[in-house]
């Protein structure tokens, strides 16, 4: 084989490769999309998290009006159960999640949690191409 015909195969194989790896639905993309979201909030990226709110959300408050919010427990494991998309533009998610809230209690009645393992319904609004989380 000459030159051009080993890097067009590299092309084509890379392009394939590539294409093998983007989500294929709405319910792909957005587990795809909790997935990186819940990995920074774990890892405390609380910048990278915060650019996953929609649009509108990050128009009306700014990171620092958001942080507290964000950082007020801290996230140790996160599932995706399930996501059903009802348009193409919208989908609801049920993420399990294991979250520490270092001993602060739950409610004034309750006992002092470290761990707690809840199942989260989410929104997820797609805009110009990408899905992001939604809040009310």
């Amino acid at each position: 084989m000459n030159r051009k015909t080993v890097a067009l195969a590299a092309i084509i194989v890379s392009a394939l490769l590539t294409g093998c790896n983007k989500p294929k639905t709405s319910e792909e993309a957005v587990t795809a999309r909790i997935d990186s979201r819940y990995a920074a909030l774990i890892a405390q990226d609380y910048k990278k998290t915060y650019n996953y709110y929609t649009p509108s959300i990050r128009n009306k408050y700014d990171y620092q009006a958001m942080l507290p919010r964000l950082a007020r427990v801290k996230h140790v494991s996160a599932r995706v159960l399930e996501v059903n998309c009802a348009s193409p533009d919208t989908c609801n998610a049920e993420v399990e999640i294991v979250r520490d809230w270092e001993g602060k209690p739950v409610s004034a009645r309750g006992p002092k949690l470290n761990k707690q393992t809840v199942v989260n319904p989410e929104k997820w609004l797609k805009s110009d191409g990408e899905w992001y989380f939604y809040v009310e």
